[in-house]
């Protein structure tokens, strides 16, 4: 990415070094803002459905902060800023191999309609027993998933309407994805 592409990571704070002590959003949301800009703290349980949240997000407790860094802004610094008070990040997308919104959000190979062609002659399990889960993976190991995903991605289209973001963000997302038909 370039250094005027927006960045991010979500990370979630816990209570240092099982002090008990609470939280205090007020002093993590301002010293989150020496990083970046604060995106998310609270939400209501509405909201968090709204925007995708887990059903169990540390948001609904007040106890998560999602900052959208700075350029040159490291996950690393803003750990390391979070832990001399004594706060922990418990997650963050930098963990799971993602170091940004944008990188997460270029993964989207697809929804149902742009890959109903590729679907066609699928064998769909409606049944509630999971019988075709369960013999795939007793199955030979195939190692496919390479194979399968590229012949996904040929039916990807940008999606206009599923991505709600600046035009920044969005042209990210399209520089990331490479050439989506």
């Amino acid at each position: 990415m370039s250094s005027g592409t927006p960045s991010a990571t979500s990370s979630a704070i816990a209570s240092g070094s099982g002090s008990g002590r609470p939280v205090d959003m007020g002093a993590i949301r301002l010293l989150g803002s020496h990083w970046g800009q604060v995106t998310s703290t609270y939400r209501s349980v509405e909201h968090n459905r709204r925007v995708g949240g887990v059903p169990n997000s540390y948001h609904l407790s007040g106890r998560a902060i999602d900052i959208a860094r700075r350029a040159g802004v490291s996950h690393s610094q803003i750990a390391a800023a979070y832990r001399n008070p004594g706060y922990a990040l418990a997650e963050s997308l930098d963990e799971v191999g993602f170091g940004s919104v944008v990188a997460l959000l270029a993964t989207y190979a697809g929804c149902g309609p742009e890959l109903k062609p590729w679907l066609r002659d699928a064998q769909i399990n409606r049944d509630r027993n999971l019988r075709l889960q369960y013999l795939a993976g007793m199955g030979r190991p195939s190692r496919q998933e390479a194979l399968i995903h590229e012949q996904m991605l040929a039916y990807r289209t940008f999606p206009v309407g599923l991505f709600v973001a600046s035009d920044v963000y969005r042209d990210a997302i399209r520089a990331w994805m490479g050439s989506p038909r």
